[in-house]
């Protein structure tokens, strides 16, 4: 079987973690992958006078890619080839199926609608998404977003022996996010005059601004692909703060899940799929206000054994459920189901 997969690009989160790291599994399994064809991403630039140029380069790729996807059996769209708009979508090779991550309908409903009709199943990565899509599409599946076992133990750091005299809250993320980080400022500065032995570590495609809190204890890294999991493994806890809106109820958790996958015990706000992957194991804590983020980081900082537990059920979790090698599985059943 071969699959023509339209991508946002490969520089973007969602790509890498969508299709492009289940490449070499469905290649296993008898499927081979054919990508889009284009230098631009999926995303127009900032500058206003240069997205009527791009939106015209990017739709000439899109006519380019037409006759590829007819070199296939599938065509899979992952949420659009061009950001809020259904363009060549239509004529793409069918039968299509469409991908979609994040509640991208808040952004241009109209064109989401379209695409998803078009398909033959719509995949997408969590619940909320695809009781969303169930009105458009009854055929639905839900697909998590998978979670490299693999690229965490090969890039694996040996834990510390002995009592540690640090004790680390991480994130790591877009610096989109950072606005959740703001929303929880209060309470990390709470959680730093606590305990100087307690510092906070954030990798990303730059630096956050903090009004408050005490940059001798936070520490920045640029986000890169070759350091990411070593810099999530030196964590002690992993955060994911949101705000109950819409857009977060759509996210897919892969920040909470891929700090799972290193073992560490979790804080996260309790929206969405957050707390769908919270109700399936004792891996951490929820915390919807100031004082419970103080308190459930208190309480890990005070025990190391707890946090090693949530960490280990957390683990094992992952790889039982959202491992790439178990949902490879499930994605190849779903693109045969469509032929």
């Amino acid at each position: 079987m071969k699959l023509f997969a339209s991508h946002l690009g490969q520089s973007i989160p969602s790509s890498r973690h969508r299709i492009l790291q289940y490449i070499p599994y469905l290649d296993r399994q008898g499927i081979s992958v054919l990508l889009s064809k284009g230098l631009l991403d999926a995303y127009p630039p900032s500058s206003k006078l240069l997205q009527p140029v791009w939106g015209g380069a990017k739709l000439l790729e899109g006519l380019a890619n037409i006759p590829l996807s007819y070199t296939c059996d599938v065509s899979f769209v992952q949420r659009h080839f061009i950001s809020k708009f259904s363009t060549v979508e239509p004529w793409f090779k069918k039968p299509m199926i469409l991908d979609v991550d994040d509640a991208i309908w808040l952004n241009g409903e109209a064109s989401v609608q379209k695409n998803a009709a078009l398909a033959s199943t719509v995949i997408c990565g969590n619940s909320f998404l695809a009781e969303y899509f169930s009105k458009i599409n009854p055929r639905i599946e839900i697909l998590p977003t998978a979670i490299d076992m693999d690229f965490y133990q090969a890039n694996s750091v040996e834990p510390p022996t002995g009592k540690s005299d640090k004790f680390v809250v991480g994130w790591s993320g877009s610096s989109g996010g950072f606005k959740y980080l703001y929303e929880i400022e209060g309470a990390l500065k709470k959680l730093l005059e606590h305990d100087r032995r307690i510092h906070f570590h954030v990798m990303s495609d730059k630096a956050p601004e903090f009004k408050s809190l005490n940059s001798d204890r936070v520490v920045f890294q640029k986000w890169s692909p070759a350091g990411e999991a070593a810099f999530i493994q030196g964590f002690s806890v992993g955060i994911m703060p949101l705000i109950d809106g819409l857009w977060e109820r759509g996210k897919c958790s892969y920040k909470m899940l891929s700090y799972m996958a290193s073992r560490l015990p979790v804080v996260v706000s309790p929206v969405g799929m957050n707390a769908e992957v919270l109700s399936l194991a004792e891996c951490g804590f929820s915390a919807a206000n100031e004082d419970e983020w103080v308190s459930t980081l208190i309480a890990l900082f005070d025990d190391a054994s707890l946090g090693s537990k949530l960490g280990q059920n957390g683990y094992q979790l992952i790889s039982e459920r959202f491992s790439l090698e178990v949902l490879s599985q499930k994605m190849a059943k779903i693109l045969r189901s469509v032929l």
